[in-house]
């Protein structure tokens, strides 16, 4: 499918209204997605596909960095990352991303000091100016980077430009706090949230064998007849989340 940039954005500004009339979705199979290392990269590797602006890389500090328009945001970082270091997280990246449209700056945290694993790293999205924010758990965010990766891959040009608007306005979080929920095994999980353009449903599950299901739902994205686009995957055993003990 060919998608214009302007279409993508015309898609983005009306999907809210085209998705309140769209049905639930089920019986969406498996997607096998190209494949994708999630090794020290994913943060830069996720945002490049988001089309998202760098904001900083590699050292600086975010009081002196976050400057301009972004300056409110460093109470809502400071306030995130004092969050997640009570949380066991208290390790964060220097880099700090940021989407223009949704407003939205995003960098992530990790339980060691220069130990990175996809396992267990958080993506911090900070949006509302950084007063509020969605972290999103390991299986959350690899989820979320195969399911952006499918949508823009082969894609190029001004055709890849178009799906990058499409995803950053139906995928980044945008100004409201989200909705988490858990069983008490562990082995299933609900993470919901609005974006620009709609809202995303991702259900994570565990099957008898282990292995780590996600479904995401993407109301910003309509399919050909209205309803939302769904797809599932099963994450990499190397790098998918483990189960609380």
């Amino acid at each position: 499918m060919k998608l214009s940039r302007r279409s993508a954005l015309r898609l983005a500004g009306a999907a809210t209204l085209s998705t309140a009339m769209a049905p639930a979705v089920t019986g969406c199979g498996p997607v096998t997605a190209p494949a994708l290392s999630f090794g020290a990269g994913w943060l830069s590797n996720l945002t490049a596909m988001l089309a998202a602006d760098l904001l900083i890389e590699n050292g600086g500090d975010w009081h002196e960095e976050l400057v301009g328009v972004w300056a409110s945001w460093y109470d809502g970082a400071l306030e995130a990352r004092r969050e997640q270091a009570d949380q066991g997280y208290p390790y964060y990246s220097k880099s700090i991303y940021g989407a223009a449209l949704p407003p939205a700056a995003m960098f992530r945290c990790a339980k060691d000091a220069g130990e990175w694993d996809p396992r267990m790293d958080r993506l911090i999205v900070l949006v509302d100016g950084g007063a509020q924010r969605v972290v999103f758990e390991a299986w959350a965010w690899q989820a979320l980077t195969l399911f952006t990766h499918q949508m823009t891959t082969g894609k190029e040009g001004d055709d890849l430009a178009a799906y990058q608007t499409l995803c950053n306005a139906a995928l980044t979080p945008s100004g409201v706090e989200p909705n988490t929920s858990r069983t008490d095994s562990g082995r299933a999980e609900l993470l919901s949230y609005k974006a620009r353009s709609g809202s995303v449903e991702m259900v994570r599950s565990t099957d008898g064998e282990g292995k780590q299901h996600v479904q995401v739902t993407a109301f910003g994205i309509p399919t050909g007849n209205g309803s939302p686009t769904v797809r599932s995957f099963e994450l990499p055993e190397e790098t998918a989340p483990l189960l609380p003990a």
